[in-house]
C-alpha cells in the first residue's frame, strides 16, 4: 500500500528494499517486476545474509507472484521469479479471481477455477525447484453489479474460507487477508465490522497466516491509526483462537467446591496467577463507566491517532551496523546508476 511512486519505476524495488533492510528486523514481502532488478536485490541480501545462498536456511523475505484468472500468467513475472529458484525464498501465490468478471459468477465456481490455477502454478514452481516453499494466499472477490468496482464482504470470507480448506487438503500454508476487502474508506463502523469479520473468521479457520489486516478501500489505502486499531482486532481474534483449557487446572473443580456460595474468587490467589493467561487487555478499547468516557472525551481514533504520533516521535530503533548499512547504500547507489537513468 505504500510505494515510492514519486521516482523512476525501475527504482521503487530497490528504494523499498533499502529502506525496509535499514529500518526493520521484520519478515518482508514483495515482487520483482523488472529483471533488471535481481541482482541489485541480491547484493543486498548479501550485505544483510552474508551470502544470498543462506535464504534457504534464513529466509527474511517471501516473494508474491500473481497468477492471472482466469487461468494464464504473466511470462515476465514467472521467469523474474524462476530466477530466484536456486535460493528458494517462500513464494506467496495469490490469484486473486473476480466472480462475475474474470471468474465464475458463482462462488463455487470460482473456487474451483482458482483451485486449478494453484495446481497447475505450484507444478510448474517444484518442477523448477523441487522443494520450494509455497504459501497459498486463499482469497477471491466478488464484483459488485451496481458500480462495476471490486467488492469483498461475505461472500469473498465464504470463498476463502472454502478455499482454506482446500489448502488443508494439500497440505499446503495458506494465508488469508483480514481486512476482508473493506470497502470503508475511513475508520467508522464499516472499518470495524468488516476488519473483525475477516480477523475471526480468519483465525476461527485456523489459516496459518493473516496478511493485511488493516486496509482500506479495498487494499487501496492505508491509515497508520486504524494499523493500531487493526491490532486489537487482530489480538482478539488470536484470543478466540486460542480457545480455553479444559484440564483439571482450568476446570478449577476443588475451588469451587471449596467456594460453595461465596463470591470470593477475586481474592483468591488463582485469580492472581491466571488472569493474564486467560484474558487480553486493550489498548485502545477502554473499559470505563459512562462518566470515565464522557470526561476523557476522545473517539478510538482520535486515541489512536495520538498513539501513532507518539511511537513515530518516541521510538528508538536499534541502530543497523554500520557496515551492512554501507554496503546497502552502496548497492542502492549502484543500481541508481544503471536503473535511474
Amino acid at each position: 500500500m505504500v510505494l515510492p511512486n514519486d521516482i523512476e519505476p525501475r527504482m521503487r524495488l530497490m528504494k523499498s528494499c533499502h529502506t525496509t533492510f535499514v529500518h526493520t528486523t521484520k519478515h518482508i514481502m514483495g515482487a520483482i517486476e523488472q529483471a533488471e532488478e535481481t541482482p541489485f536485490f541480491l547484493e543486498m541480501i548479501d550485505a544483510v545474509l552474508g551470502h544470498r545462498d543462506k535464504l534457504k536456511e534464513n529466509p527474511i523475505l517471501t516473494l508474491i507472484i500473481e497468477p492471472m484468472s482466469p487461468l494464464t500468467n504473466d511470462g515476465k513475472l514467472v521467469d523474474n521469479l524462476l530466477a530466484w529458484s536456486s535460493y528458494q525464498p517462500p513464494i506467496f501465490m495469490q490469484v486473486l479471481p473476480l466472480a462475475g468478471a474474470t471468474s465464475p459468477i458463482t462462488l463455487s465456481g470460482t473456487v474451483l477455477q482458482e483451485n486449478a490455477s494453484f495446481l497447475g502454478n505450484m507444478v510448474l514452481y517444484q518442477l523448477a525447484s523441487p522443494g520450494w516453499p509455497i504459501i497459498w494466499g486463499t482469497a477471491g472477490g466478488i464484483l459488485d453489479m451496481r458500480s462495476g468496482q471490486y467488492a469483498g464482504g461475505p461472500e469473498a470470507m465464504l470463498m476463502t474460507l472454502a478455499l482454506v480448506e482446500m489448502a488443508k487438503f494439500y497440505h499446503v500454508p495458506c494465508a488469508t487477508f483480514g481486512a476482508s476487502g473493506s470497502e470503508s474508506k475511513g475508520i467508522g463502523y464499516q472499518t470495524g465490522m468488516e476488519s473483525m469479520f475477516g480477523q475471526v473468521l480468519s483465525a476461527l479457520a485456523e489459516v496459518d497466516n493473516v496478511v493485511w489486516p488493516t486496509d482500506l478501500d479495498g487494499f487501496a489505502l492505508m491509515d497508520l491509526a486504524h494499523v493500531l486499531l487493526g491490532r486489537e482486532a487482530v489480538r482478539q481474534a488470536g484470543r478466540l483462537r486460542q480457545g480455553m483449557e479444559l484440564d483439571d487446572e482450568h476446570l478449577m473443580t476443588d475451588l469451587i467446591i471449596k467456594m460453595k456460595f461465596k463470591g470470593e474468587y477475586l481474592g483468591d490467589l488463582s485469580t492472581k496467577q491466571f488472569f493474564r493467561k486467560e484474558y487480553i487487555l486493550p489498548d485502545l478499547f477502554p473499559r470505563e463507566t459512562f462518566e470515565q468516557w464522557e470526561a476523557r472525551d476522545q473517539s478510538e481514533e482520535e486515541m489512536a491517532v495520538l498513539k501513532a504520533k507518539d511511537i513515530l516521535e518516541n521510538y528508538k530503533p536499534e541502530p543497523l551496523n554500520k557496515e551492512i548499512a554501507r554496503e546497502l547504500d552502496r548497492v542502492y547507489d549502484a543500481a541508481e546508476k544503471v536503473l535511474g537513468s
